[in-house]
């Protein structure tokens, strides 16, 4: 195997250099294991470049399928149908499924997402999919400060009298004065997160009813809460 470098340099900022191992041919000199690896190359980028153009073409007919898919899902949800779709053609021997992935619970619902629901069935019917979804956070740095009680030579932790029972015990550290009253309100911190309800799809057929285009229109609202995708058996 033979190496030839190359620098290049673009606007006057020199680049690292570019290595060329020439694999293969009689630039290598008569090593079997040269040609060998040199034909391997080639099946790799012979294989590549074919993919893409497979690609390619699947891309140009994957909308059409897609759409098709879709329109069988949605008059199947709205009929009160649980089922999977598939199309398959006529010889029955090739076939893609349309997969329909839930994932509204572990997505919180961004702020034009729940717009875009609202204005699709409705601000009212919108809340009734969405849950609030509450996360308990500590300041850390108040949580790891260590104090004593009055007449006691053992030094505890806020850490430890909140495992115990949280809301009591930041009572109590205020009483005692281990924690101030500003502490203590910023100690528990909560956050929110507005998350579609379980079972979106089947809650929204009840709300649109036989609409099509208002389950479409809300399903499109919630964006990657709720994935479609093409999978070829």
């Amino acid at each position: 195997m033979s190496e030839s470098a190359t620098t290049l340099e673009t606007e006057g900022c020199r680049l690292r250099p570019v290595r060329d191992w020439l694999a293969g041919g009689y630039l290598c000199g008569p090593g079997t294991e040269d040609v060998e690896l040199g034909a391997k190359v080639s099946a790799y980028c012979r294989a590549k470049r074919e993919a893409k153009s497979a690609e390619a073409k699947a891309a140009e007919v994957e909308g059409e399928i897609k759409e098709r898919c879709e329109a069988l899902w949605v008059g199947m949800t709205l009929a009160g149908e649980d089922g999977v779709v598939r199309l398959v053609n006529a010889f029955g021997r090739e076939s893609v499924t349309y997969v329909v992935q839930d994932r509204s619970a572990s997505s919180p619902l961004k702020v034009e997402q729940a717009n875009a629901l609202s204005k699709a069935i409705g601000l009212g019917h919108a809340y009734e999919l969405i849950d609030l979804k509450t996360r308990i956070r500590f300041d850390e740095l108040i949580l790891s400060k260590r104090f004593k009680l009055p007449r006691s030579r053992v030094e505890r932790s806020v850490l430890n009298v909140v495992l115990c029972s949280i809301q009591g015990a930041i009572d109590d550290l205020v009483s005692k004065g281990a924690l101030s009253a500003d502490e203590a309100r910023s100690l528990l911190q909560l956050e929110h997160d507005e998350v579609l309800r379980p079972g979106f799809a089947r809650s929204l057929s009840s709300i649109c009813g036989r609409d099509a285009s208002c389950f479409k229109a809300a399903i499109r609202a919630v964006g990657s809460a709720i994935t479609r995708f093409l999978k070829v058996a």
